[in-house]
């Protein structure tokens, strides 16, 4: 596979403004050539759907069960556009609205820190060498304080699930999200909040592309 054909994931908090970042991501990258996209979980899959009803408790207490249980919903997401994951990137950059990381996160964000090192290895192993789901070339982090973040989802008036409802269990995925930031150097955290204010979308944007186009 030519060098220049990466895949790109944008993680952060709920409520954070990935979306909006994807967007903005994809739309200059086709300016440059073959880009896909892909939003993960993707709701309307039959797994994607299996996603959403654990999130709302709709099989019982999803955010306590045991991460190791809890990551597989979301595995099998992303193993159903294997496939297509891997067509994309024979012919051009991918970026995924969360990715394999939003999983490490998430159930690490559950479990004490001793445990975070076993859980982020099951869920890699899984994915990437059992699974086959490609690596991320480069994760973008998008940092907002858990509390700004929850604020932003209130106002939205939308349905809250079982992760979002909770601000500590938010607050301990920012924390692992922020760590390996620190730790990994294909991961790069931008600070998304200045003045206690978030940032507006296109200064958000700038800050992505100055991470992103080194790798491209």
């Amino acid at each position: 596979m030519p060098a220049y054909r990466k895949l790109i994931a944008i993680e952060a908090g709920d409520g954070s403004g990935k979306t909006v970042q994807t967007e903005l991501l994809v739309k200059a990258l086709r300016e440059k050539g073959q880009v896909t996209r892909f939003d993960f979980p993707r709701y309307e899959t039959f797994p994607g759907k299996f996603v959403r009803e654990c999130l709302r408790g709709a099989h019982g207490d999803f955010l306590h069960l045991s991460p190791y249980f809890a990551a597989l919903p979301y595995m099998l997401d992303r193993v159903s556009a294997r496939e297509e994951l891997h067509v994309a990137l024979s012919r051009g950059h991918v970026v995924c609205n969360r990715y394999v990381p939003s999983n490490i996160a998430h159930q690490s964000a559950k479990m004490s820190f001793i445990d975070q090192k076993a859980i982020i290895a099951f869920i890699e192993k899984m994915e990437h060498e059992t699974l086959l789901l490609p690596r991320p070339d480069i994760v973008i982090y998008l940092y907002v304080p858990a509390h700004i973040a929850a604020t932003l989802i209130r106002g939205d008036g939308g349905v809250r699930d079982q992760h979002e409802q909770n601000l500590a269990y938010q607050e301990r995925v920012g924390t692992v999200y922020r760590l390996l930031s620190e730790e990994r150097k294909n991961w790069k955290m931008i600070e998304c909040v200045e003045d206690g204010k978030l940032m507006s979308p296109q200064k958000i944007h700038e800050k992505v592309m100055e991470a992103v186009l080194p790798i491209l």
